[in-house]
């Protein structure tokens, strides 16, 4: 595309055609830095995303490891027992939570394949990037996951629509 020549001293459009033509190309022209921009975020958001789903991934087998280690073991005295029953619990309770996280971040990967990554799975509206940046699995906007109730006193999954 080529602008209408023009005197360089002249800074005003000559006629309405004029101007729309020139803010045409420039929202063209910023349209397309935009879309770059967010391309690369979206590959940026996406290898952190697939990089916590591998290392979740081998967090769970590590833990499933440690608690088939863990029942298979003799229990002699009480007290000892006990010490390696509550050890087991915590295992299984990281277990579960390593669980959870892998859920949502591979949810996180299929609303990026879907084309709906950003969006609240609730209300549909935008949830912030400055969120999306701290916890790139995060699938509620802060409205909803603030009605969101609390589970069992650690934040919950936010899995759950309020």
């Amino acid at each position: 595309m080529c602008l209408p020549e023009r005197d360089s001293a002249q800074t005003i459009p000559r006629s309405r055609d004029e101007a729309s033509f020139v803010l045409g190309v420039l929202a063209s022209l910023l349209f397309t830095g935009w879309e770059k921009w967010v391309v690369n975020q979206l590959k940026d958001i996406q290898a952190r995303l697939e990089n916590e789903r591998n290392r979740l991934k081998e967090l769970k087998v590590k833990l499933s490891e440690g608690a088939l280690e863990e029942r298979e073991g003799s229990y002699g005295k009480r007290e000892e027992a006990a010490t390696e029953y509550s050890e087991m619990e915590k295992q299984f309770t990281s277990l579960q939570r390593t669980r959870e996280q892998l859920a949502e971040v591979e949810h996180a990967l299929g609303k990026l394949g879907k084309g709906t990554y950003g969006l609240c799975d609730f209300c549909g509206k935008p949830i912030p990037s400055d969120r999306l940046e701290a916890v790139p699995q995060a699938n509620l906007c802060l409205e909803c996951k603030a009605r969101q109730p609390k589970a069992g006193g650690r934040k919950g999954s936010e899995k759950e629509a309020p």
